[in-house]
């Protein structure tokens, strides 16, 4: 994987900092923290979405998994949320707002779904429903990404206080040993997922039981969701140092790892189908084989997502604000055209 950004995502940092400097004169050489004790409300959007993830995996029986970029995210809000500055409480509430919305309401429909879940096991509608909406909440969780690091960028730039260099320059030191790197992993995994698709294409829906076929249809359309997911995975790691990204190709395995198991319950779903043993209207051992990796995609799938959001906020991009900022003189430099990308990926 390159570990040179697209320019799509250099105009991105490059409008971040454009509108930071732009707005240099509204926030003055220093900004005052509000000490009421209130909670602003996307911060308190932050804790719901939390608490609703962990128990969505708690009622399903997994481990809360990928949840450790939340603090960061609340430590990169606040400041800008809490300000006695008008200008700068209301830049960050059109920064946050709308993708803490997003992410609140997907992890609700996520807690909605795994309590469906958790009364019947065996209902494959619902499973359904828990995956897609677990992969609404990755989705989510992407697209605070923007935002966010606009935020960590004028944290940095006028001192607000919501962003600690020094720790962040220690998260990202050190080396790893894994020679593979996330193109290898993630690449591995789309091929054992359409290794999955392929043997499925080979089961007779004909003398399927009404369970079975349903748990075959859904299963049919995960390959497509994954195909979406595994790419964005890979784009936003793209954007790290090559560092972190050799650290994080060693958790990308974990999808190697769901994917394969993905891939066994697949073939032993097909040689159940094959063997004539799931003709009946109940829940058979292919069945709820199936139902286990399924549930495996997920823990992936938010371990993998947080620890690449980990990485983007405590400093380990390829290009950092410094070098970005030292290119730019705010008062002169500033091209207006370069917010276009940046307003419209954040939908201001």
């Amino acid at each position: 994987m390159s570990s040179h950004r697209t320019t799509g995502q250099a105009r991105l940092w490059a409008g971040g900092i454009g509108m930071a400097a732009a707005a240099a004169a509204m926030i003055g050489a220093a900004t005052a923290h509000a000490d009421d004790g209130s909670v602003p409300t996307d911060i308190g959007l932050l804790n719901t979405a939390q608490t609703d993830i962990a128990e969505a995996f708690s009622l399903s029986g997994q481990t809360n998994a990928g949840a450790g970029f939340f603090p960061e995210l609340e430590a990169i809000q606040t400041p800008l949320l809490s300000s006695d500055n008008s200008f700068v409480s209301g830049f960050g509430e059109a920064l946050f707002n709308g993708p803490d919305q997003q992410l609140a309401q997907a992890s609700e429909a996520f807690l909605s779904a795994a309590e469906t879940l958790s009364s019947d096991t065996t209902n494959f509608t619902a499973l359904g429903d828990y995956a897609s909406t677990g992969f609404q909440v990755t989705g989510a969780i992407f697209g605070e990404i923007p935002s966010t690091l606009i935020g960590k960028l004028t944290d940095q730039i006028f001192d607000i206080g919501g962003f600690d260099t020094a720790s962040a320059g220690a998260a990202t030191d050190g080396a790893a040993s894994a020679a593979a790197t996330p193109d290898d992993v993630i690449g591995q995994a789309i091929t054992d997922f359409n290794q999955g698709d392929a043997v499925l294409d080979t089961a007779s829906t004909a003398d399927l039981g009404t369970r079975s076929a349903d748990l075959l249809s859904g299963q049919e359309n995960l390959g497509p969701e994954i195909a979406q997911i595994l790419p964005q995975l890979g784009t936003y790691q793209d954007m790290l140092t090559p560092t972190d990204q050799t650290l994080l190709a060693v958790v990308d395995e974990q999808w190697v790892t769901a994917a394969q198991n993905v891939l066994s319950a697949d073939q032993a779903f097909v040689a159940a189908d094959q063997a004539g043993q799931l003709t009946g209207s109940g829940v058979n051992a292919a069945d709820l084989t199936v139902i286990d990796a399924d549930l495996g995609i997920l823990s992936a799938d938010f371990n993998t997502a947080g620890a690449t959001l980990l990485a983007l906020f405590t400093g380990g991009l390829d290009t950092t604000a410094a070098d970005l900022a030292s290119s730019l003189d705010p008062a002169t430099a500033v091209d207006t055209s370069i917010f276009a990308d940046l307003l419209s990926s954040i939908g201001l």
